[in-house]
């Protein structure tokens, strides 16, 4: 029997040559917005076996060997706003804009370094290159804040005025704001020292039940405990309406003075719970932001907005 020869298809042989003569080359392109560039035509079998080109870009490879990138990317996150303004200053030209986030949970500041040409006929630009500055609230400000109208029991109250007494400011400081408070109430400010004794007593009747509270005509209210415990001088304990706290917003930032309402409530069974209201605390956090805001746009000498940048 003679030998079986295999038989060669013409067309394969056809399409093995253009593969073999088809390779790899760069090209320039050029879009209708005049915008150039390069592109690698690639030999692609298909799945049906025939060959087709696809248009590739080399951009990555090329950036893997430029001497510089072909232009700034990436955020810069500051940890304050001096070193937020040298950022700014270092980088920034005329169409630069910084952003400011004033959401009282999550306050921040961003600088758009290569934000859009100015009108609407101005270039657009990528905006990958930013300076961010986040806000970081002080340890007072989280403390008394985190406390705001929440009910604590006797011991929890009496712990917290002993730890924060510190921020408590003698009455003689009161500014106008905190003067027309006290008046509108018919109040007094309590001394520090007065807070500090009230705690003291409190830590004593802590567990115990109130017995009757007397409203007195300075201001202040008497407690009166089914035990014989009292205050330290055996007297019954008198609570102050309100009194002053001068704590900063942010950290490292000026202190505020805060009015701070002192109340009680009687829970059934005779437990005593206090709670401590902050008199318009938010109208402080965003003064302080706004003056945060005035710093740096005058510093900077670039357009702030409120908001966040697209």
């Amino acid at each position: 029997m003679a030998d079986q020869q295999e038989t060669v298809n013409p067309l394969h042989l056809y399409e093995l040559a253009q593969r073999a003569a088809l390779a790899p080359k760069i090209i320039d392109i050029e879009s209708s917005d005049g915008v150039k560039g390069q592109a690698a035509v690639i030999p692609v079998v298909e799945p049906t076996g025939r060959m087709t080109v696809k248009l590739e870009s080399v951009g990555k490879f090329c950036d893997e060997n430029r001497d510089k990138p072909r232009r700034r990317m990436g955020t810069a996150c500051l940890s304050d706003i001096a070193s937020l303004v040298d950022h700014v200053k270092r980088f920034k030209d005329e169409d630069s804009v910084i952003f400011a986030n004033t959401d009282r949970a999550n306050p921040s500041m961003t600088a758009v370094l290569d934000y859009h040409r100015k009108t609407a006929a101005g270039d657009p630009r990528f905006g990958q290159h930013r300076s961010q500055y986040l806000f970081p609230m002080s340890a007072e400000w989280k403390a008394w804040t985190q406390i705001n109208g929440k009910e604590m029991i006797q011991a929890g109250f009496a712990e917290f005025i002993e730890t924060c007494i510190v921020d408590v400011l003698d009455p003689k400081t009161a500014m106008d704001a905190a003067k027309a408070f006290a008046d509108k109430c018919d109040i007094e400010f309590a001394q520090p020292s007065k807070l500090l004794q009230l705690s003291r007593g409190l830590a004593v009747h802590a567990g115990v039940k109130v017995a009757n509270t007397i409203n007195l005509a300075s201001g202040e209210k008497q407690i009166i405990f089914e035990e014989t415990h009292t205050d330290e001088k055996g007297e019954p304990l008198k609570v102050p309406g309100a009194f002053l706290v001068g704590i900063p917003v942010f950290r490292s930032d000026a202190r505020y003075q805060v009015c701070v309402r002192l109340r009680y409530r009687k829970r059934e069974g005779g437990v005593l719970v206090w709670v401590l209201d902050l008199w318009r605390h938010e109208d402080v956090f965003d003064h302080a932001i706004l003056q945060a805001c005035e710093k740096v746009k005058k510093d900077t000498g670039l357009p702030l907005l409120v908001g966040t940048p697209e």
